[in-house]
């Protein structure tokens, strides 16, 4: 018994031997295969048009739309490459993945081969690579200075090379997906899907282009994966198509508008303001399209607000500059105006901040909009250091508005500058209002603090007999003092 134990033991850890050099060799050999060069790949695809292409450049070679081409072709050849070794490095992490899985389920005491030490490839991340091509290739090709056969010749070539680098993409990233984990799964797709992207504009893409795409990507679970690429990455027309053959196609909203604003909404909770600004903006152009000014209204305002966020406010007022010509008669007109006004002060475009708000207190149309406007032109003023239109905006809203909460801020402010002026009676003065007509708001506050800080460093004393504040400690009373 013993002996026949020795026996078939010695019979396991010969097939265990084998079939790790099996799953070895095969790595091995399935890693040449995903090292061959995509420029020697793709040559045969072109080599028909080659030298037609080489005349239409030689005969244009001014032309921008020439530069532009061989821009591009250059540009999708390092590419391609690019995506190919992340495909590679993939599956690498992948044969690692299965080696792995192989060695855990066999007897641990079982000698094993060891692969040879390899430099391991980092695996790239999708939406980085699609981002640093997508401005070379989001502009249209304008080839109005060429015959019209050289455009067309130009036109093929470029599309028989994206076709090209687009076959061998999936024809690797099919390979690698079959065995990849769900991390590398989702970068597997999400690199196959980066042509695709780049290629199509996202106003062009159809059911059609989806169709286009191989049928391992529209897998149910694959194009869940890929809808999720293409939202993340601004293109959510694409995601919409591609969310018709998901794991949740039957649920999802048929209505493009919808998706839409779910889809920017959730993107901007989660904080990709670019993909959500995406959605916005595909948003209102197909609201505008099918002409509900309404919900093209909503999405340039929410377009608006992640330019702001992101840090372009000048953009946030370009922005609404599409939709308030169309709604000069709106109820709504006076909010896109101060808006917009909003946005340009934030951008620190002081002077046509001031000319906007001026303008518009002299639009009728305005009128339930004066007190907003009269207090961008305050806080403007205090930007650009205007003492007279200072007086003139600050006497203006306290004498038409003194209850509202801004007036708080103004008095507060009006105080601070006359301190400054060792205008000691004015600035109790303007300091009592805001405490005793504002004793709830942030400027109360902060009005205690700066009073208490004033007299302990004995910036300031007090007079017993009147209770006004007077010049404490000689000459010590200077505006670097307060400021700071």
């Amino acid at each position: 018994m013993r002996e026949k134990a020795v026996a078939g033991r010695m019979v396991k850890e010969k097939l265990h031997f084998v079939f790790c050099v099996v799953v070895l060799s095969w790595c091995a050999m399935t890693s040449v295969c995903l090292s061959v060069d995509y420029v020697t790949a793709r040559q045969p695809a072109l080599s028909d048009m080659h030298n037609e292409y080489a005349q239409v450049i030689e005969r244009n070679a001014p032309a921008d739309s020439i530069r532009l081409a061989q821009q591009r072709v250059a540009v999708l050849d390092r590419f391609t490459s690019r995506l190919l070794e992340g495909l590679a490095a993939c599956h690498s992490a992948s044969s690692r993945q299965l080696l792995g899985d192989v060695l855990a389920d066999t007897l641990a005491s079982v000698p094993t081969p060891k692969a040879p030490a390899r430099r391991t490839q980092p695996i790239p991340d999708p939406l980085v690579l699609f981002a640093e091509c997508a401005e070379l290739f989001d502009p249209p090709l304008d080839t109005s200075a060429l015959s019209a056969k050289d455009a067309e010749t130009l036109r093929s070539y470029l599309q028989s090379a994206v076709a090209a680098a687009m076959a061998e993409t999936w024809k690797l990233g099919k390979g690698v997906s079959l065995s990849s984990e769900r991390f590398t799964a989702n970068t597997v797709i999400g690199l196959s899907m980066v042509l695709p992207l780049l290629h199509t504009p996202d106003k062009e893409w159809s059911e059609k282009t989806t169709e286009a795409l191989p049928g391992w990507l529209r897998e149910t679970t694959r194009a869940g994966i890929a809808e999720w690429f293409c939202i993340r990455a601004g293109r959510p027309r694409a995601a919409w198509h591609l969310s018709r053959h998901g794991p949740d196609a039957s649920a999802r909203s048929t209505d493009l508008l919808a998706y839409l604003e779910s889809g920017g909404d959730h993107m901007l909770s989660v904080g990709n303001l670019p993909a959500a600004l995406a959605c916005c903006r595909a948003g209102s152009d197909v609201a505008t399209e099918s002409k509900d000014d309404a919900r093209a209204l909503e999405f340039c305002l929410k377009g608006a607000d992640c330019l702001q966020r992101s840090g372009y406010p000048d953009e946030a007022a370009g922005e609404l500059d599409k939709v308030l010509a169309r709604h000069s008669s709106s109820d709504r007109y006076g909010e896109l105006v101060v808006r917009q006004l909003k946005h340009l002060y934030s951008a620190e475009q002081f002077d046509t901040t001031r000319s906007k708000a001026e303008a518009a207190l002299a639009d009728k149309r305005l009128s339930q909009w004066r007190r907003q406007l009269v207090y961008l032109l305050w806080l403007t003023a205090r930007r650009t250091a205007d003492e007279k239109a200072i007086v003139k905006w600050q006497s203006d809203f306290l004498e038409h508005y003194p209850q509202h909460a801004w007036s708080a801020e103004i008095h507060f402010h009006w105080g601070m500058r006359s301190f400054v002026d060792s205008d000691y009676a004015s600035a109790q003065q303007q300091f009592a209002l805001v405490r005793k007509q504002f004793p709830n708001s942030e400027s109360a506050e902060t009005v205690e603090q700066f009073e208490s800080r004033v007299l302990a460093l004995g910036l300031v004393a007090v007079d017993e007999k009147t209770g006004l504040w007077m010049r404490g400690r000689g000459d010590r009373v200077k505006k670097e003092g307060v400021e700071k």
